[in-house]
């Protein structure tokens, strides 16, 4: 089985050498490493040539490419684009991935085959690595997620994929590549969410309980951890920004049900209406949001 690697880089001169490395380092090499850069002003670009010139393997081909400059979301579907390979990992500039996490999600599909033909995401847990040092508990642990969340609609309110450490095959990519064509992106609020919803919907998707990669934590994450105790208190002392973001939740779920109806695409399934795996304040800002629109 091929696969193709997307990584988009910003202003990555710190780790971005790091990361790349541990992606040659796999046990199954990757046929493509597709890096789209949206506009570094610092030595990333430097760091990245010098991979590329110094790097000697006629079975892996490593490029770089421009970004559209509009932001993390839009360089990731744009660099969807140019992956030709048959499964395709998506990676932050600024993690590290476990030797053998491409094997052990090969391993999964093969578990699995009856799913390979299909629309499918695959996704892990991963180890926090906070001031190089690896925190006892993992992304999932930390941020109360469970997959379950893609039983029924929980998952418009609470997305359990993290796209660092996932993964999508050529039938859910031409499915994205698709919605996006009737999709306003600006309503997306992250490119893992909304393939979560578009697996959810004309897929499947299969989780890895295992940490297959060190996601660090450091000052300029764009996505971050927050903890259960740091989320009780932002759903006291910062309950407008909750609900402003769950307004937006409702938008990107209003912008996935226009897309579906404009898709010729047949629905595999649809979600049950009930929301099992959500918080209580997270309903709560649902509800308020319903009333007050």
């Amino acid at each position: 089985m091929n696969y193709d690697v997307i990584l988009c880089s910003y202003n990555g001169e710190l780790y971005v050498e790091e990361q790349i490395k541990s992606i040659l380092a796999q046990t199954i090499k990757p046929k493509n490493i597709i890096i789209s850069d949206d506009g570094s002003t610092d030595k990333t670009l430097e760091i990245i040539d010098s991979i590329i010139n110094g790097y000697i393997n006629d079975n892996v081909n490593i490029s770089l490419i421009d970004g559209p400059r509009q932001g993390l979301i839009s360089n990731f579907f744009n660099a969807l684009k140019f992956a030709i390979s048959e499964f395709v990992f998506f990676s932050d500039q600024d993690d590290i991935w476990v030797h053998d996490k491409v094997f052990i999600f090969f391993n999964a599909l093969k578990n699995n085959s009856e799913l390979i033909n299909k629309p499918l995401l695959l996704f892990s847990d991963a180890y926090l690595l906070i001031n190089d040092r690896v925190s006892k508990k993992t992304f999932f642990n930390t941020e109360s997620l469970n997959s379950d969340v893609m039983l029924d609609s929980s998952i418009y309110y609470k997305n359990c994929v993290q796209g660092a450490s996932m993964m999508v095959n050529k039938e859910l990519i031409q499915i994205c590549l698709k919605s996006l064509k009737y999709t306003d992106k600006s309503e997306i609020l992250m490119h893992d969410w909304w393939f979560a919803l578009l697996a959810n919907i004309y897929g499947n998707y299969l989780f890895i309980d295992e940490p297959l990669i060190y996601y660090r934590q450091h000052d300029s994450n764009i996505v971050g951890t927050r903890g259960k105790f740091r989320r009780y208190l932002n759903y006291i002392f910062k309950f407008k920004t909750y609900i402003n973001t769950t307004k937006k939740m409702i938008k990107q779920k209003e912008a996935l049900i226009k897309t579906y109806t404009s898709l010729n695409i047949g629905i595999t399934k649809q979600s049950k209406n009930t929301y099992k795996y959500i918080s209580f304040m997270k309903k709560i800002c649902i509800l308020i949001c319903k009333m007050i629109s």
